[in-house]
């Protein structure tokens, strides 16, 4: 009961940050394309459009974190994972994700320091207080976290592989 309420909870969060992530990456897509037309055809500028276009592009990066650690697809050297037998690999699995877990508590704890010392330090041309873009970093070390203690939950269930 409760696995499945926490499994509901997590597949939640996961198609919110595949969504907020589509989005951002379509918003400045279409902003950068919009800029370029306004910039070369209609001689104008867009003031904030680059401002934008770099924020949703730092919002995009931050938030795919999560989503890599969920799939598992970050960029590895399986040579010793493909040498070993089950038991040995699910062993080699758990120390990979407690190191990964301790590095995203770090980039959180520090992330979050950034975020507070940087609460009065504002955008340039749409004057965003940059607290808000910097605490993308403690928000997706701890969706990371999330996901790889969902993966190793769900490790031994044979519907996950």
């Amino acid at each position: 009961m409760i696995s499945k309420i926490i499994g509901a909870v997590v597949g939640g969060l996961r198609h919110a940050v595949e969504g907020v992530t589509a989005l951002l990456f379509a918003s400045f897509s279409v902003i950068i394309i919009v800029q370029v037309f306004y910039r070369y055809v209609l001689n104008d500028s867009i003031f904030w459009a680059e401002e934008f276009s770099r924020l949703a592009f730092f919002g995009v990066l931050m938030l795919s974190m999560p989503m890599v650690c969920d799939r598992k697809a970050h960029i590895v050297m399986d040579l010793l994972e493909s040498l070993l037998k089950d038991r040995p690999r699910q062993i080699l699995e758990w120390i990979n994700a407690v190191l990964t877990l301790v590095f995203m508590a770090l980039f959180g704890w520090y992330g979050a320091q950034l975020a507070a010392e940087s609460q009065y330090m504002t955008t340039t041309a749409t004057d965003i207080s940059m607290a808000y873009v910097y605490a993308l970093v403690p928000l997706a070390a701890l969706l990371s976290a999330v996901f790889i203690i969902d993966n190793l939950c769900r490790s031994g269930d044979p519907k996950h592989e």
